[in-house]
């Protein structure tokens, strides 16, 4: 079934071209708006899926030890009084 990949693949990009060229609320096509808005397929769920991937990449890159070792600090002290400077 090495075709499946390749007809996904052009008809994803087909639903990106589509949702480029039309408005948010445009209902010419049914069909094709149905596709849009209720599988969120188009170039806003791809960015969106961009930020959330370099997101990811930062998290992955933390410095889990000291974060911990801040948080142990952190959870050691009093919290401050209402009423006291």
């Amino acid at each position: 079934m090495p075709g499946v990949p390749l007809s996904a693949l052009v008809l994803s990009g087909l639903l990106i071209a589509d949702s480029i060229r039309a408005d948010r609320d445009d209902m010419s096509i049914f069909m094709l708006w149905i596709v849009r808005e209720y599988i969120h397929a188009g170039p806003r769920i791809v960015r969106e899926g961009w930020r959330s991937a370099v997101r990811a990449r930062y998290l992955s890159q933390l410095d889990i030890e000291t974060c911990a070792e801040v948080l142990a600090y952190l959870a050691t002290k009093q919290p401050p009084r209402p009423g006291r400077n």
